[in-house]
C-alpha cells in the first residue's frame, strides 16, 4: 500500500461481530415481542439503539431503558463468539513493521476492543485507539475522522481509512481521505 497513516475500522475489518449482534438482537427482540428478521441484521447494527427501539417497538417508550439493558447484557454474553478476520493480524503487523502509523476506531467499548486485540496478538500495534466511550455520537463522521488524523499528526493525502462500511467511506471522502476495503 502507498499510505503512511491508516485508520482501521474495528468492526468488519479486524473482527466479525455479526454472530454476537445476531444473538443479542434475537434474544432482546424476543423479550420485547419484536419480530427478528435476519436479513435486516446490518440495518439493526447500523441504527442507534434508541432509534431502532422507537421504530420497532409499539407500546410504551419508557421501556427503552429495559431494552438497552437487555441488549447490552445479551451482547456481553455473546461477545466471546467474536471472530478475528482471516489474516488481519499478520497484515497489521506488516503495516506497523513498515513504519506506518495506525489508528483503530470502533463503536464498541474499549473492554471489547482490548479483549479482541489481545486475542489477535495486536496489543500495542495501534498508535491511537478511539472507542465508543470517546465518541460524542455513534457516527464516524468527517469531523471525527479529522480529529483522529489530528491525533495521529497525519497528512490527509497520505492517509487511508480501511473499511467496508458505506457511511464511513462517505465520511472519509468528505474529510479528503482515501479509503480501501481491505488490507
Amino acid at each position: 500500500m502507498h499510505y503512511a497513516y491508516y485508520i482501521v475500522q474495528f468492526e468488519e475489518t479486524v473482527v466479525d461481530l455479526s454472530d454476537c449482534y445476531a444473538k443479542a438482537f434475537q434474544k432482546t427482540f424476543s423479550q420485547f415481542g419484536i419480530p427478528y428478521d435476519p436479513d435486516r441484521l446490518s440495518k439493526y447494527i447500523e441504527t442507534p439503539l434508541d432509534v431502532l427501539f422507537m421504530e420497532l417497538h409499539t407500546g410504551y417508550t419508557c421501556k427503552y431503558r429495559d431494552f438497552a439493558i437487555k441488549f447490552t447484557a445479551e451482547f456481553d454474553r455473546a461477545f466471546p463468539g467474536f471472530r478475528i478476520m482471516d489474516g488481519v493480524s499478520r497484515k497489521i503487523h506488516d503495516l506497523k513493521d513498515s513504519g506506518c502509523i495506525l489508528a483503530l476506531i470502533s463503536k464498541c467499548y474499549s473492554s471489547y476492543v482490548t479483549t479482541a486485540l489481545g486475542a489477535a496478538g495486536l496489543i500495542g500495534c495501534f498508535d491511537t485507539i478511539a472507542t465508543g466511550e470517546l465518541m460524542t455520537s455513534l457516527t464516524h463522521d468527517a469531523d471525527f475522522l479529522r480529529q483522529i488524523m489530528e491525533r495521529m499528526a497525519a497528512d490527509p493525502e497520505r492517509t487511508a481509512v480501511i473499511t467496508k462500511n458505506p457511511e464511513l467511506i462517505m465520511s472519509a471522502q468528505k474529510a479528503g481521505i482515501s479509503t480501501v476495503s481491505e488490507f
